[in-house]
């Protein structure tokens, strides 16, 4: 396996242009919204559903078309080797309800307790949680397993969120939702705007709490990887055996893991491909936990069977695990397959009140 350590990336980039129709009679759709999920890359469709987006990093994205009245769609997209990808959307018209047509929800005092334990386990709850808001939160649908209890939430449209901790105001496509006493699962699309500052202050506020949520973050540590500068960012890795997956007894493998253990070289100069067994301990020794995460580890009876052996209780610790035989990653932490990794511990506690854009870059001292 090769490592290739790299002391300077220059990302390339292109541009990916489209068009967005309507799949019943192929007219044009003036002003959807096309974006690269996760980013704060996007643009909108003209008059002719013609759109244009322009410096996107070469690699692997998910390109979303979505406008009110029609099903949003993604693609995969890879872009390498040629400066412009050309892409034609075909939205499908949403079923609209025939007039008359009652629909009954559920009882207000049980939706209102469902969205409570929704925006606890969605938003997360820690410090920039409490500065996080679901703007359109009666677009939500709940439902609960009678057997195994579990909470399921969809949305009937993009859910409008502003986080006024990071300053930013994004959609979320919100694809599936999954919530038990132990395990949560979701996913969907994303598509950040920055907010306006009402001053040169209240900017620096959110440039440094940006710069927080990003270090020791799973994207500072991808991207760091790739970079070859895991150590120098304040990393510490540790190869582990979990096998009961309930937070029990760790078996150490390797306390000082080589970095050419875990990537080789990917097709293009700024990608890596990211591979490993059992898990990987991560420990970001430069920021303490929040205090809140003891708490939320207490909650589960977890606080101190995560952490053993050399480990420092003050730093933040992770886990990850592999869902795939190998994920591809690039120089800033993008990875190929959002669902590839499960996290666990610290990275686990930081939800989407903690999420950047994938094409965030903290700003050098």
């Amino acid at each position: 396996m090769c490592f290739v350590k790299t002391q300077a990336q220059v990302v390339s980039t292109g541009t990916i242009s489209g068009k967005v129709v309507d799949a019943s009679n192929g007219k044009p759709i003036p002003l959807a919204n096309v974006f690269i999920t996760g980013t704060t890359l996007g643009a909108g469709a003209n008059e002719q559903g013609m759109f244009e987006i322009k410096n996107v990093p070469f690699g692997d994205h998910y390109l979303v078309a979505s406008i009110l009245g029609y099903e949003p769609q993604s693609v995969h997209i890879r872009l390498a080797g040629s400066l412009k990808s050309d892409i034609v959307f075909r939205l499908q018209q949403k079923e609209i309800p025939m007039p008359g047509v009652e629909v009954v929800g559920e009882q207000p005092k049980e939706w209102k307790k469902n969205l409570e334990k929704f925006q606890e386990v969605f938003l997360g709850s820690t410090d920039n949680a409490a500065k996080c808001k679901i703007l359109n939160p009666e677009v939500l649908d709940f439902r609960i397993d009678p057997d195994t209890k579990l909470l399921y939430a969809t949305a009937r449209k993009p859910l409008e969120i502003e986080n006024t901790a990071l300053g930013y105001r994004f959609q979320y496509h919100l694809r599936e939702f999954e919530a038990g006493k132990n395990s949560i699962k979701f996913g969907g699309f994303t598509k950040f705007d920055e907010l306006t500052p009402q001053n040169e202050a209240e900017r620096k506020e959110w440039e440094e709490q940006r710069r927080r949520a990003y270090n020791g973050s799973l994207q500072h540590f991808l991207a760091m990887l790739v970079q070859g500068k895991v150590k120098e960012e304040g990393f510490f890795l540790r190869m582990v055996s979990w096998p009961d997956r309930n937070y029990g007894t760790q078996i150490i493998l390797d306390s000082q893991v080589k970095l050419e253990k875990l990537i080789s070289a990917g097709e293009l100069s700024n990608e890596r491909k990211f591979a490993f067994s059992n898990f990987l301990e991560v420990s970001y020794t430069r920021e303490e936990p929040e205090h809140g995460y003891w708490r939320f580890m207490r909650m589960r009876r977890l606080a101190t069977k995560l952490v053993g052996g050399e480990t420092n209780v003050r730093d933040q610790i992770s886990l990850i695990e592999m869902n795939a035989p190998v994920v591809v990653i690039n120089v800033e932490g993008y990875m190929s397959d959002p669902f590839a990794l499960t996290t666990y511990g610290y990275w686990s506690y930081e939800r989407v009140a903690d999420m950047l854009p994938l094409d965030y870059k903290p700003k050098k001292n």
